[in-house]
């Protein structure tokens, strides 16, 4: 996928330029392939990343304490080209819920 000689690998292994995911029993070295992406296309990957924030409470009485938790995770937030709070209130799971 890199075009590259198995030496190659190996010198930015030692450099640490690419370190392996993990190794195979056979001591084969194992790239994942955001690994590989990050090689070849580095500017797509950080365009795509998104940070998200999540702030949940069991129930609706909890809900001034869900106000609070959005507001700080958006002032942590806003450190981050993008950013986006996800909230969520009722307890446990739901699968009829929108």
């Amino acid at each position: 996928m890199l075009g590259v000689a198995v030496s190659t690998l190996r010198r930015w292994h030692s450099s640490k330029k690419s370190v392996p995911q993990c190794r195979s029993v056979g001591g084969h070295r194992r790239y994942s392939v955001s690994q590989v992406l990050a090689i070849t296309h580095p500017d797509q990957i950080k365009q795509n990343r998104i940070n998200v924030g999540y702030a949940r409470v069991s129930s609706h009485d909890q809900k001034k304490d869900l106000e609070t938790q959005k507001q700080r995770l958006s002032d942590y937030g806003e450190r981050f080209d993008t950013f986006e709070v996800i909230d969520d209130l009722g307890s446990g799971l739901n699968y009829r819920r929108k």
